[in-house]
């Protein structure tokens, strides 16, 4: 699937097909450039590929995942395991993951109702706790740097700031507050003075979880090797 989204990127013209984790999720992971960037997805009769109109099957090309136990076994390893999928916290999973969970929309405990990961970021300036915080409440390496990701970007959203990464265009698009001027991209020296330095302190961080990823990766391989 991956080959085909790069082959229709790169190629002008062209048509192709994907399942919504590999444009959404998968492309933009720890990448700095991603072929997700030069693709958009089609609407059928009016009708885009959005996580609502794919929960409510208003989108016609979708497939539903089921969590399936005996009867009997809700006690057990099985049943405890589809009780926490259905929980807040399983259904943040699904959605880190790349898929869509039961509401749609972002169920992940570390955005509030509005789509925000700090939402007084462009009042106050953020600090060594908030981060602290937001990795405490990470899976791991790569889902705290999404989650910088979202705070980043989130400061330039809220001016308006146009994406050309569909993963922020599509989770801020879900919010009344959002709306995207044309071809607007927001530069810094827009930002007041406590977003600067927020989106400044913020890259910092995204900086010292590359390096550190980069540090696991490195000491997984040198194990490999032994």
């Amino acid at each position: 699937m991956s080959s085909l989204l790069e082959a229709v990127a790169y190629t002008d013209g062209s048509l192709g097909y994907t399942y919504k984790y590999y444009l959404f999720q998968s492309f933009s992971e720890g990448k700095q450039y991603s072929p997700a960037e030069e693709l958009k997805t089609l609407s059928i009769n009016g009708i885009a590929p959005s996580s609502q109109n794919i929960v409510n099957a208003s989108y016609p090309f979708s497939v539903n995942y089921y969590g399936v136990i005996r009867k009997g076994d809700e006690q057990k390893t099985g049943g405890l395991f589809l009780e926490w999928m259905l929980s807040l916290e399983g259904q943040a999973c699904i959605r880190q993951a790349g898929y869509i969970p039961m509401d749609g929309r972002y169920t992940a405990y570390y955005f509030d109702s509005d789509g925000f990961v700090f939402p007084d970021s462009s009042k106050r300036l953020l600090n060594e706790a908030d981060m602290e915080r937001l990795y405490e409440n990470s899976y791991y390496d790569r889902s705290m740097l999404e989650m910088l990701g979202f705070a980043r970007n989130e400061i330039f959203a809220r001016h308006g700031h146009g994406f050309q990464n569909a993963k922020y265009t599509e989770h801020y698009a879900q919010f009344g507050w959002y709306t995207a001027l044309p071809r607007k991209t927001v530069q810094l020296s827009e930002l007041n003075a406590a977003e600067q330095a927020n989106v400044r302190f913020i890259k910092q961080w995204e900086e010292t979880t590359r390096a550190r990823m980069s540090e696991n990766a490195r000491g997984l391989e040198a194990y490999r090797v032994r």
